[in-house]
């Protein structure tokens, strides 16, 4: 069995007068940095719309919305953790023999979701950021 890459990005607003250079152009990139066999995008509520925008402008690719549970969760670096650390835990455990490769970008979203999928990334031996 081949291992599965998963790419798992924080998604954040970027400058609102700016978008396409601050936050859709850097999303893109990094998508078209791999090839992935799964996209999970982590934005918040306030930027869970953007998310969907991005899931429908990638596809055939599959990528998926895992939004934070809450409303402000986004400036809360242990809530976002927790939410990171179980969807990581989850992806590691879909029934595979082979570990998935997975990559964090944690360059969008607040810093406290950043931060917070740095810790997880670690906290599950993702080695690469």
């Amino acid at each position: 069995m081949s291992r599965r890459h998963i790419l798992l990005m924080t998604i954040g607003t970027g400058d609102r007068d700016r978008q396409e250079e601050t936050l859709w152009d850097p999303l893109r990139k990094s998508i078209a940095h791999g090839k992935w066999d799964d996209i999970v995008l982590f934005p918040s509520h306030v930027t869970a719309g953007n998310a969907e925008q991005l899931r429908l402008a990638v596809a055939p690719l599959p990528a998926r919305v895992c939004p934070l549970p809450k409303s402000g969760m986004e400036n809360d670096v242990d809530a976002c953790f927790s939410h990171f650390n179980k969807v990581i835990a989850e992806l590691r455990n879909e029934g595979e023999t082979v570990q998935p490769l997975i990559v964090a970008d944690f360059t969008r979203g607040t810093k406290a979701m950043s931060a917070a999928l740095v810790l997880a990334a670690v906290r599950n031996d993702v080695a690469t950021l």
